[in-house]
């Protein structure tokens, strides 16, 4: 870090997946950064503080004008408001970040330029026109596309915060919004008049009715945008994502090393997201896995092809990586130990 940037990394206490009802209003801005850096140093330092508190972004500026950014932070409850301008055009969040800081938070985007923005997410892209606002999460890859000058209010909710008020809430990223939606239009006034006023923050009865009215207004406009049509169309969608699951453990059981990082990275989406969408199968990642794998090796030992093929073997091709925990696993299903089955089947024949 730069000699002179230390009061700066002292202000910016790390706020992403914080649990508490209050903290100062937070202000950074490039021009707090120290004198003598060129303009690629300035933006260099400027992305390694920000992503150090708020998470890990990839982002990029354009190089044709000077880096200039503000940001304000603001916490109510588990709730952050975030207020952001500058010369910021692009963040990604990329497979490594989404796995390497486990934050699975909600991010609605606000535009408040007169310039257009676009958010990329799970396949979809939305476009968000001036005052247009759309839904993102930190759990899966996914980027933002601005102007040279940009800016716009990004409101953080904890995943679970926002599941207990929307059902499927993933089913709305990257979706367009209606911006002529009723309280999509009292959230942006909301969100003004919040910002507007310092100290806000710091009484946490107000802090916790601020960080309510919040989400309860997101969760009244992602509802709003679930009409009939376009529920069924997701709906679709998300059964389709569950079949191609479905196939690629099909295909990929019997790599002893398959696990659901194996699928979320064929389909780029996240771990969490794949097991979630099993879950609403009735039927986990693990036991799915573990169902064919016993199947697979119940069926060579009553193979005659595989009649003296020894128990191990048939272990490992069926994608046991330990004879012990196999052993366990078909005597739980079947009743009987492999060498036990194979020797009632011939006795069957």
């Amino acid at each position: 870090m730069a000699v002179g940037s230390a009061k700066l990394a002292v202000d910016l206490p790390k706020i992403a997946g914080v649990r508490c009802i209050t903290m100062p209003k937070i202000v950074f801005t490039s021009d707090e950064l120290p004198a003598g850096l060129n303009d690629r140093q300035r933006f260099s330092l400027w992305q390694d503080l920000f992503t150090a508190r708020y998470g890990a972004v990839e982002m990029s500026r354009p190089e044709d004008r000077k880096f200039a950014m503000r940001c304000e932070f603001g916490l109510f409850n588990d709730i952050v408001l975030g207020r952001f301008e500058g010369t910021c055009n692009r963040a990604a969040r990329t497979p490594h970040a989404v796995k390497s800081d486990g934050n699975d938070a909600f991010v609605f985007v606000l535009n408040r330029h007169p310039s257009r923005m676009l958010l990329a997410q799970n396949g979809q892209e939305v476009l968000l026109k001036p005052l247009g606002a759309g839904l993102v999460t930190n759990a899966e890859p996914g980027e933002f596309l601005g102007d040279p000058h940009n800016a716009w209010n990004a409101l953080t909710l904890p995943s679970a915060r926002l599941r207990e008020l929307v059902p499927h809430p993933e089913d709305h990223l990257a979706m367009p919004l209606d911006p002529n939606n009723a309280s999509l239009l009292l959230l942006r006034q909301y969100v003004d008049i919040v910002a507007a006023f310092d100290g806000v923050e710091n009484e946490p009865a107000l802090a916790d009715y601020i960080g309510r009215t919040v989400s309860d207004l997101i969760a009244l406009i992602l509802s709003a945008n679930g009409r009939a049509t376009e529920t069924a169309l997701m709906r679709g969608l998300r059964l389709a994502r569950v079949e191609t699951i479905l196939a690629d453990i099909r295909a990929g059981f019997a790599d002893p090393k398959y696990s659901p990082s194996s699928v979320a990275m064929k389909l780029g989406v996240s771990v969490r997201y794949v097991q979630d969408l099993l879950h609403e199968t009735g039927v986990s990642f693990t036991e799915r896995v573990m169902e064919l794998r016993l199947q697979k090796a119940r069926q060579m030992l009553e193979c005659g092809d595989h009649g003296n093929r020894p128990i191990t073997d048939i272990a490992f091709a069926a994608g046991f990586g330990d004879i012990s925990h196999f052993n366990r696993c078909f005597r739980g299903r079947f009743g009987a130990s492999p060498t036990q089955y194979r020797v009632r089947k011939k006795e069957l024949a």
